[in-house]
């Protein structure tokens, strides 16, 4: 672990001098990149979540759920109680 922590140090600090190595505009420039990609994203999401509330059939449906580990077929099989089981074979 701390061989990871002092490599993701070492990393870190590489970034951050060749972030301090651009110009004032360059830095305001990636800045605004990110800013404006970040925004499209929350648009995007904003949007497909308007979308997808307004095309449903707002309508709650409440149905059973079934168990899906339990196959049909061996339900017809009685389940027997575990603990009688081990009580009777002492």
């Amino acid at each position: 672990m701390k061989k990871v922590k002092a490599t993701l140090d070492i990393w870190t600090a590489d970034i951050n001098r060749h972030w301090n190595r651009l110009n004032l505009k360059k830095q305001q420039r990636y800045t605004l990149y990110g800013f404006v990609a970040y925004t499209i994203l929350t648009i995007g999401v904003v949007v497909k979540v308007c979308i997808d509330a307004g095309s449903s059939d707002k309508k709650l449906s409440i149905e059973h759920i079934e168990n899906p580990t339990i196959d049909k077929a061996a339900l017809d099989v009685k389940v027997a109680d575990s603990l009688l089981f081990i009580l009777k074979k002492k």
